[in-house]
C-alpha cells in the first residue's frame, strides 16, 4: 500500500474526497459496508489511510451466488483481519425476499443490505454508515431513475452526505467515491497493489443496472460520439443541489395526527406532492411511488374517495380536515412476511 492511496486517485477530486473520508462519528464507530469489489477495498484502505480508528468492516452474503459469494466473506474476513478491523458477516435470501414482497431481485437486495447494515450499526451503537458507490453507480442509478419516471428526489438519489433510514435506524450515511469512476478506482487499486474480488453477475444483462453499464451506455456514447457519462454526473449533482432547495421549502413538524387538507390545498402542486412523499416515508412506508402520491393529493382536492390504498396493504382516509393512515394487519401483510424474512439474518455481534 502506498504513503497516500488518495494521491493515485484523480486529483480534480482528491480534496473533496479526503474531507468526506473524515466524517467520522464523535463517538462511536462507523460501519463500513464491503462486498470485496474495488469500490469497497479501495474505500476500506482509504479510511483505514485517513484514520484508521473506530471502523466496523460489514459483509451480507445475498445467498445469490453459493460458493462464490462464500468465498467473498471469507476475502473481506481476512482483509479485515489484515488492517485490525473487526468484521461482521451475513446472509439473507434474497430470492426469497423478492418473492415475498413482490420485487425484483436488484430491489430486494438493496432492501437486505440497508437491514442488515441498520442491525450491524444498531449492535455497534454507530451513526455512521461509509459505503462505496462511485460515479458510473450515480449515471446508472440516474438513468434508471428517468426511465421508471420520478423528480429530482429520484433522479439524484444516490448523494455524497445525507441523512436516511438505514433498516429501521437513522444514519448519516456517506458515499466518498461518488466523483471517481470505477476505471479510475481500478487503476489506483492497481497502482497501489491492492487485491480484490470480481462479481461475475456484474456481466449478467437480466440485471438491469448490467444492462444499461454495457448496452444503453455505449449506445448512447456511439450516437453523441462522446462518453456521456460525465454530463450525466454533472446532471445528478445540479438535481441533487435543486432537491435540496425544494426540500428546504418544506414546513417542518409533521404533526403524527396526519396531514392537514387545508395546509395541502394552500400549497403550490410541487411541494405538495413533496410534503406527502416526506410524509409517508416518515409514517414507515417504503417503495412509494408517484401513482401513490397522487392518489393521497386527491384525498385533498376530490370529494370522492375518502379512501384509497397504498403500497403494503396500508390505506390513507381523510376525515374531520385530516388525511392519516391505517396500518396493515401485520399478520397478512406482504411488509410483515418481508420483515420476518430478513429477521432470520445472523445477528451481527
Amino acid at each position: 500500500m502506498p504513503l497516500s492511496l488518495i494521491e493515485l486517485l484523480p486529483a480534480a477530486v482528491r480534496r473533496g474526497v479526503a474531507e468526506q473520508l473524515l466524517l467520522r462519528p464523535a463517538r462511536g464507530p462507523a460501519v463500513v459496508g464491503v462486498s470485496g469489489g474495488v469500490d469497497s477495498i479501495v474505500l476500506l484502505h482509504l479510511l483505514v489511510q485517513a484514520d484508521p480508528r473506530r471502523l466496523v468492516v460489514a459483509h451480507l452474503d445475498h445467498g445469490l451466488r453459493g460458493r462464490s459469494a462464500q468465498a467473498d466473506a471469507r476475502f473481506v474476513r481476512r482483509t479485515a483481519e489484515k488492517l485490525g478491523l473487526p468484521c461482521v458477516c451475513g446472509s439473507a435470501s434474497v430470492k426469497e425476499l423478492a418473492r415475498v414482497r413482490g420485487d425484483g431481485i436488484e430491489e430486494a437486495g438493496r432492501t437486505a443490505r440497508r437491514d442488515f447494515f441498520g442491525t450491524v450499526a444498531a449492535r455497534t451503537c454507530s451513526p455512521v454508515l461509509f459505503l462505496g458507490h462511485h460515479a458510473d453507480d450515480r449515471v446508472e442509478t440516474l438513468l434508471l431513475a428517468l426511465l421508471r419516471g420520478t423528480g429530482s428526489t429520484g433522479l439524484s438519489a444516490l448523494r455524497a452526505d445525507t441523512e436516511q433510514m438505514v433498516g429501521r435506524r437513522s444514519m448519516r450515511v456517506v458515499r466518498p467515491l461518488l466523483t471517481v469512476f470505477r476505471a479510475e478506482l481500478e487503476s489506483a487499486a492497481r497502482a497501489a497493489g491492492l487485491v480484490w474480488r470480481e462479481d461475475a453477475s456484474n456481466r449478467s444483462r437480466l440485471f438491469r443496472r448490467n444492462a444499461i453499464r454495457h448496452d444503453l451506455l455505449p449506445f448512447l456514447e456511439a450516437l453523441t460520439g462522446r462518453d456521456p457519462r460525465r454530463n450525466l454526473l454533472r446532471t445528478a449533482e445540479i438535481l441533487a443541489g435543486e432537491d435540496a432547495f425544494l426540500e428546504a421549502l418544506l414546513p417542518g413538524g409533521i404533526s403524527p395526527d396526519g396531514l392537514s387538507v387545508a395546509v395541502l390545498r394552500g400549497m403550490p402542486v410541487p411541494l405538495a406532492r413533496r410534503f406527502i412523499r416526506r410524509w409517508l416515508l416518515e409514517s414507515g412506508l417504503a417503495d412509494i411511488g408517484f401513482d401513490d402520491i397522487e392518489a393521497v393529493r386527491g384525498l385533498v382536492t376530490n370529494g370522492k374517495p375518502a379512501k384509497i390504498n397504498l403500497p403494503a396493504d396500508w390505506h390513507a382516509r381523510r376525515r374531520n380536515g385530516k388525511i392519516f393512515l391505517e396500518h396493515p394487519a401485520p399478520a397478512i401483510s406482504r411488509a410483515g412476511k418481508a420483515a420476518a424474512i430478513l429477521s432470520k439474518m445472523p445477528e451481527a455481534l
